[in-house]
């Protein structure tokens, strides 16, 4: 299974990553303008996704100075003219 899709909100983008968590294959993200997240994106966890996430027309994940924009455990994901902004990582018990 394999998508192109463009997500608005960071309600679409988890569901985008929920799918590509599920189910190996190429998957593509197109960020237009600004996503400002809400919440933390979930995790992209799925040794055997790969990921290409792109900006368009400015495109930028915005972390809002709470949230960490991306968080990749396992998979491939290429990221491209896409300004990551604004984001946090907050917590952990570091080391």
């Amino acid at each position: 299974m394999a998508f192109i899709n463009t997500p608005s909100t960071s309600a679409d983008l988890n569901n985008d990553i929920a799918i590509i968590n599920g189910t190996a294959g190429t998957y593509s993200i197109t960020i237009v303008g600004t996503l400002t997240e809400t919440v933390d994106s979930d995790v992209i966890n799925n040794a055997g996704a790969t990921v290409n996430i792109t900006g368009t027309g400015g495109g930028t994940l915005n972390g809002n100075n709470q949230f960490w924009g991306l968080f990749v455990n396992a998979g491939t994901v290429n990221v491209t003219n896409l300004t990551l902004l604004n984001d946090a990582a907050i917590g952990g018990a570091g080391g």
